[in-house]
């Protein structure tokens, strides 16, 4: 009786095994359909919003920059106007400032908003003539800034001397550096080829104003591993490179709009140095947040997030405590949560409903990190918006002079109007 109840319990685990065996495993394709057609991310749709163009962006820029300029020279040359001793009746020394170092900032920063003007009457012209008018209106707007730039920087050096030039050359070197290496690739592949058209076209990064509202990338909802990977690809360099553009050109207004000035105070000249670096960051923090708010749209932002849903997690595994045998991973599949896959000779578990990241790569987990909730983003932009707003609140309470009043006054309005 005992043997024949062994026998019984031994039966059902041997045709449970040998069913295992005899079943047909699936192949890549049939894994791959079942994995899309279960764990395709759900996306929710942006109502439509109103996007800026780059006529008013330009526009917004130019006005912070000229805020940020007069309110600086007001705290270097103010007057005491309403003494009655005083023998002027004006708020400002208008005599002391440097008529060409206000001229090479305004060309300067002023540039892509005349190239974006000029360019308003481009869709009412033929088809045939629009490239040629947008080309040539360019290059006579940038010679005609070039002559502006040197004949300042000749009368700039006949008064300052090679030091006052270096102060107002410094940021061009650095613009040059920036887009130099695209023209200098566009100039190498124009050799490969024997034709000039790529090189010109590496010209158009310096003549060209940069439109972001024209170069808006979309997302394309796939189940094709590889597409996801080269789409993340492409929205982390278009992200990089609007990154670099706001850090640049928010140093740039701040340094020609509140710095330059500083370098150009003469030595007899009083003033208040903590306050005018406090005026210096505060116009960077201006520009900084302006820049962001508009090429980190809503719209942008929400195609890398759908992106990040795509494009998933792993989490690193100890090896020790991985004891259940599972597959290497394969750049051609789409995993579901919580799979476990080996790679280079580690193991990971998948997180999030869909999963095509590359194992152990850093630059997909940051991608994920920080564009898979979209609150951190704008949370954080408003939260600087907000501190920023704080500080020139208490700057505004202690100000005893009446041109810090006016100065913070007016920053502030910029604050609430442009951001």
């Amino acid at each position: 009786m005992g043997k024949n109840n062994k026998l019984f319990l031994l039966m059902p685990n041997h045709r449970r095994n040998a069913a295992k065996l005899s079943a047909p495993k699936p192949t890549i394709d049939d894994r791959v359909e079942t994995i899309n057609s279960s764990i395709s991310p759900k996306h929710i749709n942006l109502p439509k919003l109103w996007s800026e163009n780059e006529l008013l962006f330009e526009l917004q820029s130019m006005v912070v920059f000229i805020i940020s300029m007069t309110t600086q020279y007001l705290n270097l040359y103010r007057t005491v106007w309403w003494l009655p001793q005083s023998h002027t009746n004006i708020a400002m020394n208008f005599h002391l400032i440097d008529v060409n170092v206000v001229q090479f900032c305004v060309l300067f920063i002023g540039r892509p908003f005349v190239l974006h003007l000029a360019h308003v009457i481009t869709p009412a012209l033929p088809l045939f003539l629009r490239s040629f008018y947008v080309y040539s209106s360019s290059l006579v707007i940038l010679m005609v800034c070039i002559w502006g730039h040197m004949r300042c920087s000749i009368n700039i050096y006949s008064s300052a001397g090679i030091t006052g030039i270096l102060c107002i050359s410094y940021p061009i070197v650095i613009y040059v550096l920036m887009y130099c290496p695209n023209v200098i690739r566009a100039y190498e592949a124009s050799k490969t080829t024997g034709t000039p058209i790529n090189w010109l076209a590496g010209l158009q990064s310096l003549i060209l104003p940069t439109k972001f509202s024209s170069q808006q990338p979309s997302h394309n909802c796939t189940t094709n591993a590889e597409l996801v990977r080269e789409e993340v690809d492409r929205l982390k360099t278009s992200f990089n490179e609007r990154l670099k553009f706001i850090l640049f050109r928010s140093l740039l207004i701040a340094y020609y709009s509140s710095f330059v000035s500083l370098c150009f105070a003469q030595n007899h000249l009083y003033y208040d140095m903590s306050w005018t670096a406090q005026h210096v960051v505060i116009s960077w923090m201006t520009s900084f947040l302006m820049l962001t708010s508009h090429l980190y749209s809503p719209q942008f932002y929400d195609i890398l997030h759908k992106s990040s849903l795509h494009l998933g997690k792993w989490q690193k595994l100890e090896t020790r405590n991985t004891l259940v045998p599972c597959n290497a991973w394969s750049d051609a599949l789409l995993y579901g949560q919580g799979v476990v896959v080996k790679y280079s000779k580690e193991y990971f578990k998948s997180e999030g409903s869909t999963n095509c990241a590359e194992p152990g790569n850093q630059s997909h987990l940051r991608y994920y990190i920080v564009f898979k909730d979209p609150i951190g983003g704008f949370g954080t932009l408003l939260g600087l918006l907000v501190v920023l707003i704080f500080v020139q609140m208490v700057l505004l309470i202690r100000a005893l002079e009446w041109e810090v009043y006016r100065v913070e006054n007016r920053l502030q309005d910029t604050n609430h109007n442009v951001n």
